[in-house]
């Protein structure tokens, strides 16, 4: 074997043992061990002296909750429990003050000049977030989660806090008003579900977006001129039209989206007018509903574009008479989700069809999903039953229809039957727009 054969043998064995992680600079390290939890990324500093301060430089977010602070292996324990554990109701098996003293430690040995996002989720925190905002004056991003909230917390933060984004609060318990402001930074404000909360205001003049979950809930716009997109998820009686009625003050709202849950006032048929919006959800999910509470918002938003209604209602009372009495000429695009053929919901699809003038495409899907907050969504499934077109409709035999390739009975019986039942239904309509059902 020549001089340069056994060069190449030994160059390949010591390529094979060499440690090319190491020679990978200190930042991308640092943002390798950014993808662990910020306790297992500690256990690295063992490796070798130089990955002895690596995670203490990862990027600037930084998320405590349980599993960041006690170890991924406590994942599988808590992921269960997260979406029916009350705030004070329990606190697991974690006892409080280990978990502050960790957090305190963590954030004493941070070694980043900037924190553009901080995130805590834990069941029991009362003056820990008083004391760690403070220090943060730089702070962007900040999302609570299952957090107690005092308005002591609240008054201290935005002022601590001028550069503050994005706030989030999740199932939270606010105890209090909820007083958000005044920022001027402030662009995205989300309020879902959260417990005690009484007042909402809010004084933030570059606001841009909303997001709001909950029960009966007085709500204060304020000062949120720039106010562009809003989510309003409401549960019962009272927050939805005291929500509608100050929309028209918001002259840049385009997108509004209103999911509607249990029984609530009808949308009122007379409100001023939304100038300028242009795109409209509504989620119907409730048992039964006024769909003249649709036609509306149609008549309250004379540029609207775009509208795409979600209904599960499987009764309707109310008067389907004389509904198409106004035209619209600017609706350009339907979409009908979770259309399960009911007679009142066909009745629905012709009457837009006859008032959207200048639409473009209608679109029927018998499934779809919806939105729930908080960049969260629900698929929805096909509940279509034989005779549902019908409004008295008669017995209908089981046709025995198997399942087929893993496609779910109802949804093979509605590209059986009930496509093709809504297709004559809708077959008569003049209208100019493609009708798709799917």
């Amino acid at each position: 074997m020549d001089d340069q054969s056994q060069r190449g043998i030994i160059s390949t064995a010591e390529g094979e043992s060499k440690d090319w992680i190491n020679e990978l600079p200190d930042c991308i390290l640092s943002s390798i061990l950014s993808l662990l939890t910020i306790k297992d990324a500690a256990v690295t500093s063992i490796v070798s002296r130089q990955w002895r301060n690596l995670w203490k430089t990862r990027p600037p977010n930084l998320e405590l909750d349980i599993v960041n602070i006690f170890g991924s292996v406590y994942a599988p324990l808590i992921e269960p429990y997260r979406s029916i554990l009350s705030v004070t109701s329990c606190s697991l098996q974690f006892d409080r003050q280990c978990y502050i003293k960790r957090v305190n430690e963590v954030l004493e040995l941070y070694s980043g000049n900037k924190l553009d996002s901080f995130k805590v989720a834990f069941f029991l925190i009362e003056n820990l977030l008083k004391i760690l905002i403070n220090g943060f004056i730089q702070l962007e991003t900040l999302s609570l989660n299952d957090v107690e909230v005092d308005p002591e917390f609240l008054a201290r933060l935005f002022s601590a806090c001028v550069l503050l984004e994005r706030f989030t609060l999740n199932t939270c318990d606010v105890r209090s008003n909820l007083i958000i402001g005044p920022s001027l930074h402030l662009h995205d404000l989300k309020v879902l579900t959260c417990y005690r909360l009484g007042r909402i205001e809010i004084d933030a003049v570059n606001l841009y977006s909303l997001e709001y979950d909950g029960y009966n809930t007085e709500i204060s716009f304020m000062r949120t001129p720039r106010l562009a997109r809003c989510f309003f998820k409401g549960w019962s009686i009272g927050p939805v039209p005291h929500v509608l009625t100050q929309l028209p003050l918001y002259s840049e709202l385009a997108t509004l989206h209103l999911q509607i849950r249990n029984n609530f006032e009808h949308i009122p048929q007379t409100f001023p007018t939304l100038k300028n919006l242009k795109q409209v959800k509504l989620d119907l999910l409730m048992l039964d509903f006024e769909l003249g509470s649709v036609l509306n918002i149609l008549k309250a938003a004379p540029l609207l574009e775009e509208l795409i209604i979600t209904t599960r209602a499987p009764d309707y009372h109310g008067e389907m008479r004389n509904l198409s009495t106004f035209s619209h000429n600017h609706l350009r695009k339907i979409k009908m989700q979770g259309f399960q053929g009911m007679w009142f919901k066909i009745e629905l699809a012709i009457c837009l069809l006859k008032i959207a003038t200048k639409l473009e495409v209608m679109v029927i899907d018998p499934l779809g999903s919806y939105y729930v907050g908080d960049g969260r969504w629900v698929k929805m499934t096909c509940c279509y039953q034989d005779g549902n077109e019908d409004e008295n409709p008669e017995e209908y035999d089981d046709p025995g229809d198997e399942n087929v390739d893993n496609v779910p009975y109802e949804l093979l019986r509605w590209q059986n039957r009930g496509r093709a039942a809504v297709q004559e239904r809708l077959k008569d309509v003049k209208t100019d727009a493609q009708v798709f059902i799917l």
